[in-house]
């Protein structure tokens, strides 16, 4: 069994505060920021032993105004968690073919 998760968090933070107030909100004040890891792990679901574990992790930013912080934060949720799956992916490909080498032949 492949089982995978991952770990998000999130927030914004105002940049220039008074460029924020005297444009009420439409200048890009605000920066959203993200950072994910997706994690992995191979177990054996008769005896729970876990043959490898994978993580990866990515990190993002993109300036947003008042009005748009919200959908910036989702825009860099997304890619975020897809870049850090896809690391994760890649690992997890790597790290498969030597559970194969060294535990292929294992009869039970």
């Amino acid at each position: 069994l492949f089982i995978y998760t991952f770990d998000t968090r999130f927030g914004s933070e105002t940049k220039v505060p008074l460029l924020g107030t005297i444009t009420l909100g439409i200048f890009p004040a605000e920066q959203a920021r993200v950072s994910t890891t997706c994690s992995g792990a191979f177990i054996d679901t008769r005896t729970g032993f876990v043959y490898g574990v994978v993580e990866a992790s990515d990190s993002t930013d993109q300036l947003a105004n008042f009005w748009t912080t919200t959908d910036a934060i989702d825009q860099s949720r997304r890619r975020a968690e897809s870049r850090a799956f896809k690391g994760m992916v890649d690992q997890a490909i790597e790290s498969w073919k030597r559970i194969v080498e060294t535990y292929g032949m294992v009869r039970m």
